[in-house]
């Protein structure tokens, strides 16, 4: 497959755009300032998880789903984690990010990644086994819960946005995505990340994988499959995927013509603070219903 040009220089704005170039300098960059946590009373939800069997490459392996249902939703949005933790079977719904999905009207699942949590096998970088991992752990999910079965949309942040990316080319039916500090070409961070940490992960990858598993966590290198509507988020200041990375991104992506939503947000790194990244999502699952 063909990776698509990934060019482009970062820009101090943030705005709406469905072509190149970018949006006009006058759309503003979103500041996030606000580091004090918003108190809100907690959204119910029922929670379920459990654990199916799964094999991959002739070795058995289980994976670990979870889900929050509301009485009343808007659909369901798969929601994936980073490197640095798995979700809690027993936290997930009441946890910032669950809250912040919930509070918008939106059940959520999520599958744990191989060897995070409660699945099981080595982390694999959003490789091959966590597709495995997600799609026996999704099918095993809206077999004892048919009404979890509609996925209008997937999140995912940092390394997270690697999986969910594939997972969204295998379900057609998705009708938007949403990438915070996202990865997508990882032979381009080989060069541009200041993360020594990443650095070594991706060439971990290409020790184990060769070249060809930079290709099957690269969505760059081919973007068909994936759901038209796309927001993107980026800190200005990261410096371990920088925006510049995002910003040629999204420059593929509309070239492409995807409906791409691109807002750098001034003053943040590759970390953002709980309370404004909870009121970012806000801000942009509120603009996807409108």
């Amino acid at each position: 497959m063909k990776k698509l040009l990934l060019v482009g220089i970062m820009v101090s704005f943030g705005g709406v755009s469905s072509c190149v170039p970018p949006p006009p300098p006058e759309s503003p960059m979103l500041k996030i300032t606000d580091t004090t946590f918003v108190k809100r009373d907690i959204v119910p939800a029922e929670l379920r998880a459990g654990l199916v069997d799964y094999k991959f490459q002739g070795t058995n392996y289980q994976a670990e789903w979870i889900t929050c249902q509301l009485k009343k939703s808007k659909g369901v949005v798969f929601v994936m984690h980073r490197d640095q933790y798995g979700f809690d079977n027993k936290e997930f719904c009441t946890g910032w990010i669950g809250q912040t999905f919930l509070a918008a009207g939106y059940d959520i699942i999520t599958v744990n990644r191989p060897g995070y949590a409660g699945s099981t096998g080595k982390p694999d970088f959003g490789g091959p086994q966590s597709i495995a991992a997600f799609e026996a752990g999704v099918t095993a999910l809206q077999k004892q819960n048919p009404v979890m079965r509609t996925i209008v949309g997937v999140w995912g942040y940092s390394t997270g946005a690697v999986a969910a990316a594939f997972f969204a080319k295998k379900h057609r039916g998705i009708s938007w995505l949403i990438f915070g500090a996202g990865i997508y070409d990882l032979e381009d961070l080989l060069r541009t990340s200041q993360s020594s940490s990443l650095k070594q992960e991706i060439n971990g990858v290409v020790k184990s994988f060769g070249n060809k598993g930079i290709e099957e966590r690269s969505i760059a290198y081919d973007v068909e499959g994936l759901p038209k509507k796309i927001q993107i988020y980026h800190g200005k200041l990261d410096v371990v995927v920088p925006a510049a990375h995002a910003q040629a991104f999204r420059d593929a992506l509309a070239s492409a013509e995807f409906d791409v939503t691109f807002q750098i947000l001034d003053g943040v790194s590759h970390e953002i603070p709980v309370a404004p990244h909870s009121q970012i999502l806000e801000v942009l699952l509120h603009a996807l219903s409108q």
